[in-house]
This record gives structure tokens, C-alpha cells and sequence, in this order.
């Protein structure tokens, strides 16, 4: 049988295409059998698809075998998501971790090798507040992506009004200014003066005031093996009265109550001459009153020569039920140390950073300058849930605003709510 000429080509050109896919299914050429050797990873977590789509190039581009896809959540129902998704069967590889989680959801994380990130790495490349946060055990459960911390917020015009130069460096100051700043008519106050010593209803960072007044004052907040909570001692309680003395209207320092406009939307219309806030706020505070003269001061001290600030942040940690733990973990250490990565994340969010090298660059930045300055002096206590510490120092403020307890009992009844969860009851 003859075959035509066309028919010759044809065959020719088929056979041609047989041999190569061939080759390419037993690996001789790329194609198929080398994306069948590709990894797999999966993000979870609350920042934008857009701020992490760079980073993963980046990573990718190093990392050719390894393929990252990233699924964004609402952050503030991030943590039930998370559980009724990993209940469900769902895992992810990296997940973003909350710096407050560790002593509550550690037990989920697989923690790094210590050839790639070890606790000595931890205290060179970060302040000692992650190592507070994120170690345990001599291992690294999390790496942070950013450090903010908490300031005092004010309003320059009517601080200059009322005669004061600067803003306060102590809680002293912060104290002898009430009188100057608050608006009283008889024993009504029309306007506050520092947002301070009502609960979380009326001011959102509230609790975390009272952290830090403990922590300034070297109160021990749990004892060591995680089973009893410490803060309701003598300085504890000293401390715990300082702070709601601020709401109580018979003190010379009252200053603000929870009655009033809540303290973010009341400092913007004027109601309140300065309020505690995160960086992250400060674009919805300008977003509110684009007119508002916005100082931004470093957190009052007990003692400015042993400063002691809070933070608040994220980080990214490994699953551990992860196929892949040590290409997880190596997306992490790049995603969090990697000068050109941490750069574009900051870039995009805003967030102070975290790496020491980077604070250093930005301690002059007159917009989060202040804040990345105080991550230096950060400090932190693990704590079993930051919804459990919130609502036992809110009901211990309200039990004292209500005249129900004395300071030191309420403080003693917080105590005892934390040292509950601690024990898991």
C-alpha cells in the first residue's frame, strides 16, 4: 500500500508528537512530570489578597517547586473561622497567629527547626517582646510580621488652648494636666479630658491601659509554670486603683466615664482632648475629621528611665498538621526577615515594622516613628485568651465604677476569673 505525501507528513508529524509526550511523561523533557513534583502551600489569613500577592512571588521566584495560594478571612471573626475550618478538616500550611495566642492555640503549631530560626536568631533579629510572645520551650512557635504599640493620641489645638506645651511623659503629668484639659459644669464633665479609666465599652484599648500600668509597675502577671495569675498583689492593686481613680468623679483626676460618646468618634468631634490608640487607628481617626490637628505621643511612664510599653500584632506560624513543615516554615522566615519582602508588606499596610534593622531606619518617621520606637521596650505575658483577660478587667472596672467593689477586690475577682482559664475550668 502507497501512502500519500500528505499522509506520509501526517504520520510523520503524529509519530513526532508521541515520542515527545514520552519524553515529557518519563521526565526526559519538562512539562507534566515536573509540575507533578510541585509543593503545594496554602496561607491563611486577615491582611489583603494584595499584600501578600507580592511576597509570595518573591518567594516563588526563589523557590520554583513551590507553588503558595492564600485565602484572606474577616479579622474579626478570624479565630472562630479558623477552628470551625480546621474542625471541618480544612488546614492550612501558614496561618497568620495573633501575638496573644500562643499559650491558647500553641499546641496547633508545628515549631521551627532550629536551623532555620532558633531563639537566639529570635532576641537578634526582633525586640525581646517576641521572644516573650512566640518562644516557649526554647522553640519558635511564630515570627512577627509587625510591631505596633500603644500612644497617647492628642488634640494639639486644644492642648495649646489650655496652656501645655508639650504632652505628658508620665502618669504624674498625665494626672496634674486633667484639671486644665476636662470641661466640667457643676459635677457634670461636658468634656473629658484623657480617655482613661472606664471599660472597653467606652474606650476601645482600655484594658490595654491597665496592662501596661501593671507591667510599668513590675507586677508579675502569671507565675511561672502557666497555672495561677499574679497581678491582684499590692502593686497590682496600687496600680489597678490609679487607673480607675481617672473615672471616678469624686477623684481630682476624674477625667472620662463610660457614659459619655465612645472615646475614638468623641475624640474626633472634640469630646475628649486625647485618647490611647494604635498606629493602625490613626487613619480612621483622620478619616473622621480631616481637620483634627493629631499629635502623637510616646506612652506615659511610671518611670521614664525603665520605660515599658504593650503591643499589639501579628505573625505568621506553621500548622502542624502541615505536609509541609520545613517549606512552610522557610516561606515564613523569608516572609518575616527578608529586607525586600518585610519592606513591600509594610509598604502596603502601613504597620510599623518589626525587625530591629528596620526600626532603626524608622524611628525618625514622623508617622510611625513613635510607635516602632516603643516596640524596643515592649513587653508582653501569655496570656489563655485575650477575650477571657478582657472581660475579667472590664467587669473588674464596672464592679468598681458601680461602687459594687473596692479597686483591690474587683482586681482580687479578675484574678480569679484568668487563673480559671489558665487551669482550663
Amino acid at each position: 500500500m502507497q501512502f500519500t505525501r500528505s499522509q506520509i507528513i501526517f504520520i510523520a508529524i503524529g509519530g513526532f508528537i508521541g515520542i515527545l509526550l514520552l519524553l515529557v511523561l518519563f521526565g526526559v523533557l519538562p512539562g507534566r512530570r515536573e509540575n507533578l513534583n510541585v509543593t503545594e502551600l496554602t496561607v491563611w489569613g486577615v491582611e489583603d489578597t494584595r499584600v501578600f500577592k507580592n511576597i509570595i512571588e518573591q518567594f516563588e521566584a526563589l523557590h520554583p517547586g513551590i507553588a503558595i495560594s492564600y485565602k484572606k478571612f474577616e479579622e474579626n471573626t478570624y479565630e472562630k473561622s479558623l477552628l470551625n475550618a480546621l474542625a471541618a478538616g480544612e488546614k492550612p500550611d501558614v496561618l497568620m497567629f495573633e501575638n496573644n495566642w500562643l499559650l491558647k492555640h500553641g499546641g496547633k503549631l508545628a515549631p521551627a527547626p532550629a536551623e532555620k530560626m532558633s531563639p537566639a536568631m529570635v532576641q537578634s533579629l526582633f525586640p525581646k517582646v517576641v521572644e516573650q510572645d512566640f518562644v516557649a520551650g526554647g522553640q519558635v512557635y511564630a515570627l512577627p510580621l509587625y510591631i505596633d504599640t500603644l500612644a497617647l493620641a492628642y488634640n494639639r489645638d486644644l492642648f495649646d488652648k489650655a496652656g501645655i506645651v508639650f504632652p505628658p511623659t508620665t502618669w504624674e503629668e498625665v494626672g496634674n494636666t486633667v484639671d486644665a484639659l476636662r470641661v466640667l459644669n457643676g459635677k457634670n464633665l461636658e468634656r473629658g479630658a484623657y480617655a482613661i479609666g472606664g471599660t472597653s465599652k467606652g474606650a476601645q484599648n482600655a484594658v490595654d491601659v491597665v496592662q501596661a500600668l501593671l507591667l510599668q509597675g513590675g507586677v508579675e502577671m502569671i507565675n511561672e509554670k502557666h497555672t495561677s495569675a499574679l497581678f491582684a498583689k499590692e502593686e497590682g492593686k496600687k496600680m489597678f486603683a490609679m487607673y480607675t481613680r481617672f473615672s471616678d468623679p469624686s477623684s481630682a483626676f476624674y477625667s472620662w466615664n463610660d457614659s459619655m460618646q465612645e472615646a475614638k468618634e468623641s475624640f474626633t468631634k472634640g469630646g475628649a482632648t486625647a485618647f490611647f490608640t494604635y498606629s493602625k487607628e490613626l487613619s480612621d481617626l483622620k478619616a473622621r475629621n480631616a481637620f483634627l490637628d493629631i499629635g502623637v505621643a510616646p506612652l506615659p511612664q511610671l518611670d521614664p528611665s525603665e520605660e515599658v510599653n504593650v503591643a499589639d500584632y501579628w505573625g505568621l506560624a506553621v500548622f502542624n498538621g502541615s505536609a509541609h513543615p520545613s517549606e512552610s516554615w522557610d516561606f515564613v522566615v523569608f516572609a518575616t526577615t527578608n529586607t525586600n519582602a518585610t519592606n513591600t508588606y509594610l509598604a502596603l499596610t502601613g504597620n510599623p515594622p518589626a525587625l530591629r534593622s528596620l526600626i532603626q531606619e524608622t524611628q525618625e518617621n514622623p508617622e510611625i516613628g513613635v510607635f516602632a520606637k516603643q516596640a524596643l521596650t515592649a513587653r508582653s505575658w501569655l496570656q489563655p485568651g485575650e477575650d477571657v483577660v478582657r472581660g475579667a478587667f472590664d467587669e473588674a472596672i464596672a464592679l468598681v465604677l458601680s461602687k459594687e467593689l473596692t479597686p483591690e477586690r474587683a482586681i482580687q475577682k479578675a484574678e480569679a476569673t484568668v487563673t480559671e482559664a489558665l487551669r482550663g475550668k
